[in-house]
């Protein structure tokens, strides 16, 4: 392969070897296991260069202080915090994404417009006109142009996210991966932990139990790697939206429901990501998520997203910071929203065989009957485009209860349809019609 002129560039990691922990030798890390600085631990307490709180997160670094809110979202940093223009806040949608940021005063400095869920521009104040991004297939914003369409910064980025900038006439921190990268520390901000491109690892461990698919994924027995080690193949979406419940058994069939919803090929690409945290007392709980490989196992497979409109209706909740709780529950079940209403979970005409709620616990669930025990039915013919009874399967119903989900949680969706009940519907066929072009469609809720 000639390389392209100008684009032939090295990046040599700061490696080091590593100790049984996976830790790099020469590195100090706290008893948690966070990195506090890139030189061996003083025999001496002294200020490390990284500053972590109670729940592992990074709270200062280069002179700069990081604040949180409840659910883990950065919402400020400033470097002179008592005046209005040491620092930045960060407002937020319903989702996580940062749609405006604002001195410490309030005065808006960028807003972020946003299309099926991804950053496609930024505006300067409130009147200039847009810029926009283009990303690469992992999401790293590689041009940005003006409104004109000149470019105005150009970029390339190593496999784990070391910038190669080749124009750089508008300064943004937007980069791999669609991250924002603190200039302060270089470090990228992935929502649960920070990764250092430099090193090619995130900064703290995500500590996990021993589990039997790490026997042929060995490298999940690294916590501080960065995607497994497969930067090409994978990216790391905060991928904790879509909660599996229940044994080992009853998540397998929860991941296939959503498998079928998608079709095999985007269902190849859903995994079942287990994610532990530890409290202040040592205490460890593991909770299993729907997770995504963006491009596929292979890493060479189109964006998940843009297999198919199911698909990227799962691939914009999944990268959500809410959590829905997937169940799948036996017929006769009664689930209860928080406002005390209760319904039967059961076959069509005894029951619903999915609800999507509010539960009292102040979570989003989404309950679907356990179709591998119970018919979920058929639907009546006068719900039908062609006047036939209508399939119902584990997919058709996950489908139409995330069409809930979508509408609930707000965005694109609300705006576009003028009911929870219409989204379902939309989802749902959707899914009847990625199994055949041909098939009938649901025609009322």
């Amino acid at each position: 392969m000639n390389p392209i002129a100008g684009k032939t560039n090295v990046q040599n990691l700061q490696a080091a070897t590593a100790n049984w922990k996976n830790q790099l030798n020469g590195h100090c890390h706290d008893a948690a296991g966070n990195l506090l600085q890139t030189t061996s631990c003083p025999s001496q307490p002294t200020n490390p260069t990284y500053v972590y709180d109670a729940e592992n997160r990074l709270v200062g670094t280069a002179g700069f202080t990081y604040v949180y809110d409840g659910d883990g979202r950065r919402i400020k940093k400033c470097s002179a915090c008592s005046t209005g223009s040491g620092g930045t806040l960060y407002w937020t949608g319903m989702g996580t994404d940062n749609l405006v940021e604002s001195n410490l005063a309030g005065t808006l400095t960028f807003e972020y417009i946003f299309f099926n869920g991804k950053r496609v521009a930024r505006r300067n104040g409130t009147t200039n006109p847009p810029n926009y991004y283009f990303a690469d297939y992992l999401g790293s914003m590689s041009v940005v142009t003006s409104s004109a369409g000149a470019i105005q910064d150009d970029s390339d980025y190593f496999p784990y996210g070391g910038e190669i900038p080749y124009l750089n006439n508008l300064p943004q921190n937007y980069k791999f991966t669609g991250k924002e990268r603190d200039s302060e520390s270089g470090l990228d901000n992935f929502g649960a932990r920070y990764d250092a491109s430099s090193m090619g690892r995130f900064m703290t461990p995500d500590p996990v139990f021993f589990q039997a698919d790490m026997l042929t994924d060995p490298q999940r027995f690294n916590q501080y790697a960065y995607v497994r080690n497969s930067p090409l193949t994978l990216v790391d979406p905060r991928g904790e939206s879509i909660e599996l419940t229940g044994d080992e058994e009853e998540r397998k069939k929860q991941l296939q429901a959503l498998q079928q919803a998608v079709g095999a090929q985007a269902g190849s690409y859903l995994y079942q990501n287990a994610v532990t945290t530890t409290d202040a007392n040592g205490n460890k709980t593991t909770n299993y998520y729907v997770g995504v490989y963006t491009n596929g196992p292979s890493g060479q497979g189109p964006a998940f997203g843009s297999i198919n409109s199911a698909s990227g209706a799962l691939g914009n909740i999944i990268s959500d910071s809410r959590v829905a709780e997937l169940n799948l529950v036996p017929a006769g079940t009664t689930v209860t929203n928080n406002q005390g209403e209760a319904a039967q979970i059961g076959p069509i005409g005894n029951g619903s065989p999915g609800a999507t709620y509010t539960g009292q616990d102040g979570k989003l669930h989404v309950t679907l009957l356990d179709t591998s025990t119970t018919s979920p039915g058929q639907l009546p013919a006068d719900y039908m485009s062609n006047g036939q009874p209508g399939v119902v399967d584990a997919g058709i119903l996950a489908g139409h209860e995330f069409g809930h989900v979508r509408y609930e949680w707000g965005g694109f969706w609300r705006q576009a349809l003028d009911s929870s009940n219409s989204s379902a519907v939309r989802l749902e066929n959707d899914v009847r019609k990625l199994r055949d072009p041909n098939a009938a469609t649901r025609t009322q809720h």
